[in-house]
C-alpha cells in the first residue's frame, strides 16, 4: 500500500508487479521502483538510510524472492590481429543460453579508411549471441574494443553501469596497449570487469607489471580507491602478454606432447603473481589447453617468424572480496583453435555467479552495534611521525547520526594489549589507534551482517605550501564481517590485506567486538545495575575531563569505559572502584553540578550535565550504602 506525505492512502501495487529496485548512488535515503507495464519509474525518498533499507527488505519479502540468484557469465578475449573475424561466425567462443556475454578484442582494426571497425565488430558480436539479449556497455580505446550483453530478462536487474579507460601506450598516451573496465550491480552484488592490452615482448616483463599498476591506479569506474575494495568481485582479461621463459624447441616438443602443466612453471605471468608483483590474490584456471601465440593465419601451426615462442599471451583472471570466493565457480577455461583468422586464438572463461539479493526481514534485536576497540597498521608508506587515521566505511553501515568513521593513528604512546608487534609483518613501521570507535549496522539481523563487508582506508595527512592539512588515501582493506556476526565477545582479525595500485603495501590487525540490544537487556539485569550513563570524569589536576560511560551495581562497585560502545562490546572497564562516599562539590574551573567521590584510594570529582542528573547520581550512591 502507498500512502502520501500526510499519510492519505494513495494506491495499492501487487508485490508481484515489482520488477526491480534501484537505490541512488548519490543518495543514501532514496530509491527507484520500477512496475511491470510502466516504462516511468516511482522515485521515493526515506529519512534515513536504515529506512529505505527496511522498505527494501520489506518489498522483497513480500514479492518471495530468494536470498540470492546463480547466473552464468562468460568472459572472451581475442587479439584478432587487425583482420576481420571469420564469415562463418565463432560458434565455439559463443555457446548460447549465457546470461551475461563480455567480450574484449585487441588489435582490432581492420578494413578501409571507411570502414567504421567499432561498429562492424560490435554488430557481429551481437549476431554471435543472438536474439533475447540487450547490449549495456560497448566502448573502445583505440584498438581496444569492449561489449557487453546481457539477456533481455535481467535489464532490470542491472544496475549502475560505469566504464573508464587507462591507455598504457607511448608516454602513456597511446591508448594502442592500457586497459578498459566496465562496472554494473547485478542484484546486489557489484562486478568490474577489465579487458586490457599490455606491453608485447619476452624481454618487457616489467613493463607489463608496471601496466598492470598503472591500470589498477588510474581507472576510475566508482569514485576514488582499490577496485578489489569496491567490488564484490573483479575479472580481468586480455592480452596480456606475459610470455613462456623457455627454449622454443623444447616448448613446442612438450606442446607436441600435450605437457601443458611443465609449462606453467616457465610462464611469466604464473612466476610473477607468485612473487606478490602482479594480481595478487587473483586466481586462474589451469591452462590445459595448448599457447594461444603466435599462429600461422588460416592454421593453427605456430609461426616461425622470428622464432618467437609460443606463449600463453591470453588469459582471464579474477578476484573476490574476501567472504566471497566460493560465490563465483569457474565451469570452463579454453582456446577456441577454430578460430584462425588471427595469430591469437580466442579464449574463453564460463564461470557461475552467485549473485545476492536485499536481506529478508529477520531481526535479531533492536540494535546491532560494532565497536572498534583497537587496530594496528602497518604500510610500507608510512613512517614514524606521519599523521595517520583509518577511515571506515560500508553501504551497510546506519549513517544518519553520524559523519566520517574515523580513528586517529599513531606510533606513540601504549598500544592496546589485544595489538601486537608480532601481528604484522616486520618490515613495515607499526601505527595503533587510541580510541575506540562505534557504528551500527542498518538492519539488526546475523544473518545480513555475515553477508557484509567492511571497507578500510588508511589515510595520510598532507600540507599545502599554505600549511594547511588535507588527507590522502593510501590503501583500502576489506574484511568479511562473517565472523563479527557469531562473535560473542571481543575478538581479534589479523592479516587483513592492504592493497594500493593493485599491489599489497601492507596489512591491517583489528580488535572489534560486536553488542546486540537483547544482549545488553539481560546483561543488565544479571548485574543488577542501578544506574548507568555519561558522565563528565576529572583528570589529572581536574584538567583533561573526559566523558565516560559509568556503571554503578548493587554492591557499591563503580566501574566506567570508555564508551557506552565499548561496555555493549564487553569490553573490559578503564578503571572499577568502591563507593564510600559521596558529596555535591561547588562549582570549579567552570564546571557546575560537580560530584565529589570518595573512594578507599582517593577523591575524584565528576560533573552530570544537569542538576536533575547530578541529584539522580547522589540519590543512586546513598543508595548503595554510600556515605553523605
Amino acid at each position: 500500500d502507498v500512502y502520501d506525505v500526510k499519510g492519505q492512502f494513495h494506491k495499492t501495487c501487487p508485490a508481484t508487479t515489482l520488477l526491480s529496485i534501484r537505490k541512488s548512488e548519490i543518495s543514501p535515503n532514496k530509491l527507484k521502483l520500477y512496475w511491470e507495464g510502466s516504462e516511468e519509474p516511482e522515485r521515493l525518498h526515506f529519512h534515513s538510510s536504515r529506512d529505505r533499507e527496511l522498505f527494501v527488505a520489506a518489498a522483497w519479502a513480500a514479492k518471495r524472492m530468494p536470498v540470492f540468484e546463480d547466473i552464468s557469465v562468460i568472459i572472451i578475449t581475442w587479439n584478432v590481429g587487425n583482420a576481420p573475424p571469420p564469415d562463418g561466425g565463432m560458434p565455439s567462443c559463443f555457446p548460447p543460453g549465457y546470461d551475461i556475454y563480455y567480450v574484449c578484442v585487441q588489435e582490432c582494426e581492420y578494413g578501409s579508411s571507411t570502414t567504421n571497425v567499432e561498429a562492424d565488430i560490435f554488430n557481429y558480436f551481437e549476431k554471435q549471441v543472438g536474439d533475447g539479449y540487450i547490449r549495456i556497455a560497448a566502448l573502445s580505446l583505440l584498438y581496444i574494443r569492449v561489449i557487453v550483453f546481457v539477456k533481455t530478462q535481467h535489464k532490470h536487474k542491472i544496475t549502475h553501469i560505469h566504464n573508464s579507460k587507462c591507455a598504457t601506450g607511448i608516454a602513456n598516451m597511446i591508448g594502442n596497449k592500457g586497459g578498459v573496465g566496465i562496472s554494473f550491480e547485478f542484484n546486489e552484488t557489484k562486478v568490474a570487469i577489465i579487458g586490457s592490452h599490455l606491453a608485447a615482448h619476452l624481454e618487457r616483463n616489467s613493463t607489463r607489471i608496471e601496466n598492470y599498476i598503472d591500470i589498477s591506479q588510474k581507472l576510475r569506474l566508482k569514485g576514488e580507491g582499490e577496485l578489489s575494495a569496491l567490488y564484490d568481485h573483479v575479472f580481468w582479461c586480455g592480452d596480456l602478454n606475459f610470455r613462456i621463459e623457455e627454449d622454443r624447441d623444447v616448448v613446442l616438443n612438450l606442446i607436441k606432447q600435450g605437457e601443458y602443466g611443465v609449462l606453467h612453471d616457465k610462464d611469466q605471468l604464473i612466476r610473477s603473481r607468485q612473487a606478490g608483483e602482479v594480481f595478487p590474490h587473483f586466481r586462474e584456471g589451469l591452462l590445459n589447453f595448448p599457447p594461444t601465440y603466435r599462429y600461422n593465419r588460416g592454421d593453427r601451426t605456430y609461426s616461425e617468424e622470428k622464432l618467437r615462442v609460443p606463449s600463453y599471451c591470453d588469459r582471464v583472471l579474477w578476484k573476490s572480496q574476501p567472504g566471497l570466493e566460493t560465490s563465483v565457480t569457474l565451469n570452463k577455461y579454453t582456446s577456441c583453435d577454430d578460430v584462425v583468422t588471427s595469430d591469437h586464438s580466442p579464449v574463453f572463461a564460463a564461470f557461475t555467479l552467485r549473485t545476492t539479493l536485499p536481506e529478508l526481514p529477520s531481526f535479531d534485536s533492536k540494535l546491532c552495534r560494532i565497536v572498534i576497540l583497537s587496530m594496528g597498521v602497518g604500510l610500507t608508506s608510512l613512517k614514524p611521525g606521519d599523521r595517520a587515521e583509518a577511515l571506515f566505511w560500508g553501504d551497510w553501515i546506519d549513517t544518519s547520526s553520524t559523519g566520517e568513521l574515523v580513528i586517529p593513528l599513531t606510533t606513540e604512546g601504549k598500544k592496546h594489549s589485544a595489538v601486537t608487534a608480532a601481528s604484522l609483518s616486520p618490515t613495515y613501521t607499526e601505527f595503533t589507534s587510541k580510541t575506540t570507535l562505534c557504528f551500527s549496522s542498518m538492519i539488526a539481523s546475523k544473518s545480513f551482517l555475515a553477508k557484509q563487508r567492511l571497507g578500510i582506508t588508511i589515510r595520510q595527512g598532507q600540507q599545502t605550501k599554505l600549511k594547511q592539512t588535507y588527507m590522502v588515501a593510501l590503501a583500502d582493506a576489506v574484511m568479511s564481517m562473517s565472523e563479527a556476526s557469531k562473535a560473542e565477545d571481543p575478538f581479534m582479525t589479523n592479516g587483513i590485506k592492504l592493497f594500493h595500485r593493485g599491489l599489497v603495501e601492507g596489512e591491517v590487525s583489528v580488535y572489534m567486538g560486536v553488542s546486540w540490544s537483547s544482549a545488553q537487556s539481560k546483561r543488565v539485569q544479571e548485574m543488577n545495575i542501578v544506574k548507568q550513563g555519561y558522565l563528565l570524569k576529572q583528570g589529572d589536576r581536574r584538567k583533561n575531563w573526559k566523558r565516560r560511560w559509568f556503571v554503578l551495581e548493587k554492591s557499591g562497585e563503580l566501574a566506567y569505559y570508555d564508551s557506552r560502545e565499548s561496555y555493549d562490546a564487553m569490553a573490559a572497564a578503564l578503571n572499577q572502584v568502591d563507593v564510600i562516599g559521596c558529596k555535591i562539590a561547588q562549582k570549579v574551573t567552570g564546571r557546575q553540578n560537580l560530584i565529589a567521590l570518595e573512594t578507599p584510594k582517593r577523591t575524584f570529582y565528576m560533573c552530570g550535565d544537569s542538576h536533575e542528573q547530578k541529584m539522580e547520581w547522589i540519590d543512586a550512591f546513598l543508595e548503595v550504602g554510600a556515605s553523605m
